[in-house]
């Protein structure tokens, strides 16, 4: 005979169907016996007289079998069949075919959660237990726990070889031994009576915080620099320790030189955004000095100190060179300059020493110390200097100022002496210099410069000329034979309408002061008005 196909997939816990086994019966007086066998998992089917390693089920002899219900795991059923009388056949063999029953448990390992424990080394663990319990319709269940070091992950694997097994612990909760001195993650292993191995979900994490010595000595380190100043990473001597436990670094500044702060008061301290690291580079362009100190904070303060300053601080000295700001002093040659001195006095240090230099014409002060293109001044070397009397040239005067250290630089600024010169002068242009062209009687339009007059003090007078006929401007400073027109004193000036006669119009220029040697003169070109 034979089982037929119906092999079933049920929850636990399950009741099969009745397997009814497909024979046809000899002939009388024969007949067939059955004993039916079950071998838990799936199995394939038996094959000829073999029992090895099925079971028979007791009182199972008729050609149907009901298997019993709150069948918990998987299971196959086979039959084997017998003849009354076997002389004139074959023996007693297995039916053909097997049924199968998987049982599928729904079987839940349980949660540890993930709760952290933040412990002082040496540390004591408390009790480790399971959130949510294994379960499972009808399951027991066996536990073996596991550690690793670290902060670590649950293992999704059945069987993870990186995990040290923990001998004896095996309840459904564990109890850490005392004395642990670093961080240590623990997980569990279950296994339930009808279902596979694996790790419960979750984990606990037990933190192990050393006990905080020290927050820490910053380098030493204090600078004097010019401004603008670029000070050097500051970093730690001697960072917090022990240097397992996790801290976090928040650095501050003040103006000034200051004092190591009030370890646990940041009072009149300013958090700089983004400054979080064990070591902080100031920026550079520092303009005055200042002060920096470190915030540190242990992750567990339980351990040790409360969060607070790290021993020292680290003083940018920022050194400034003054500043000149003197307005410039002009007149006729020989000048004799009033006393130059720096409106803005240096700071940064307690003492500084002054030398004042020179040099010929209108000059920007040097950049930094370098004195190149300048001349020292024998004996200047105060706060303010009185450039000598009978000053027959312009000159700039630039003060080198030099801080202990060496620092130097020098000071922002300039004073100069400006000795007007005749050479300089230029009297300016006219802007026409062609005839123009007017019906009888003629209104010309203004007349302008096109360059103003320049040098000496810059300021000039103006007298416009006028001469009938076409005429050049004198080549030299001599007014003859013009006549001055009353009133027409400024660089642009508009002939009177009605004018009937050709005439040619010029200017004559000043400067102001006249220095001795100085003259005026004509611009240059002029403004022919021809009428027709």
């Amino acid at each position: 005979g034979s089982i037929p196909a119906g092999n079933q997939t049920l929850n636990a816990p399950a009741d099969p169907a009745p397997i009814v086994l497909s024979v046809t019966a000899p002939p009388a007086p024969l007949f067939f016996a059955y004993r039916w066998f079950f071998k838990n998992g799936v199995q394939a089917a038996p094959a000829g007289q073999g029992i090895a390693g099925w079971t028979v089920i007791p009182g199972a002899t008729a050609s149907t079998f009901n298997p019993p219900a709150d069948l918990l795991e998987t299971r196959s059923f086979a039959c084997f069949v017998d003849a009354s009388d076997s002389s004139c056949g074959p023996r007693g063999n297995f039916a053909a075919g097997v049924r199968v029953i998987t049982v599928t448990s729904n079987i839940g390992r349980g949660n540890l959660g993930d709760i952290p424990n933040i412990l002082c080394a040496p540390a004591d663990p408390p009790l480790i237990g399971f959130v949510t319990p294994p379960a499972g319709l009808g399951a027991t269940f066996t536990f073996e726990w596991f550690f690793k070091n670290g902060d670590q992950p649950t293992p999704t694997a059945a069987t993870d070889g990186t995990w040290t097994k923990i001998d004896g612990a095996t309840a459904a909760t564990f109890n850490p031994p005392a004395g642990l001195t670093a961080t240590r993650t623990f997980v569990a292993q279950v296994t339930p009576s009808n279902g596979a191995t694996g790790f419960a979900a979750g984990r606990r994490l037990v933190v192990v915080s050393q006990p905080v010595l020290s927050l820490g000595t910053l380098t030493e380190g204090n600078q004097n620099l010019a401004a603008p100043a670029d000070p050097a990473n500051i970093t730690f001597a001697t960072p917090p320790t022990p240097g397992a436990t996790v801290y976090t670094f928040r650095w501050f500044f003040k103006d000034g030189i200051q004092p190591p702060p009030p370890r646990l008061n940041t009072t009149g301290w300013t958090f700089i955004n983004g400054a979080t690291s064990a070591s902080f580079n100031p920026p550079s362009g520092l303009a005055a000095s200042r002060t920096y100190a470190c915030f540190v904070s242990p992750r567990d303060s339980s351990c040790g100190p409360s969060p607070s300053f790290a021993a020292g601080v680290r003083q940018i000295n920022v050194i400034t060179f003054g500043a000149i700001t003197v307005p410039e002093q002009a007149s006729c040659s020989p000048l004799n300059g009033a006393p130059i001195t720096l409106t803005t006095p240096p700071s940064g240090a307690a003492s500084f020493t002054y030398q004042w230099f020179s040099a010929p014409g209108i000059l920007e002060p040097p950049i930094g110390n370098n004195t190149a293109g300048w001349t020292s001044i024998n004996g200047a070397t105060a706060l303010s200097f009185d450039p000598p009397a009978g000053a027959t040239a312009t000159k700039s005067f630039a003060c080198l100022v030099t801080q202990a250290n060496p620092i130097s630089g020098f000071a922002a600024g300039k004073g100069v002496v400006k000795v007007f010169a005749l050479n300089d002068i230029q009297h300016g242009t006219v802007q026409f210099s062609f005839p123009f062209a007017f019906a009888n009687p003629a209104d010309p339009a203004p007349i302008p410069f096109t360059s103003q007059p320049s040098g000496a003090s810059g300021v000039f007078t103006f007298q416009w000329f006028f001469k009938n006929g076409q005429n050049e401007v004198p080549v030299t400073s001599s007014t003859a034979g013009w006549t001055p027109i009353p009133g027409a004193t400024s660089s642009t000036f508009d002939p009177e309408a009605g004018l009937s006669v050709t005439r040619t119009f010029a200017c004559f220029t000043t400067p102001v002061p006249l220095c001795a040697g100085f003259t005026g003169n004509w611009a240059s070109n002029k403004c022919v008005i021809v009428i027709r």
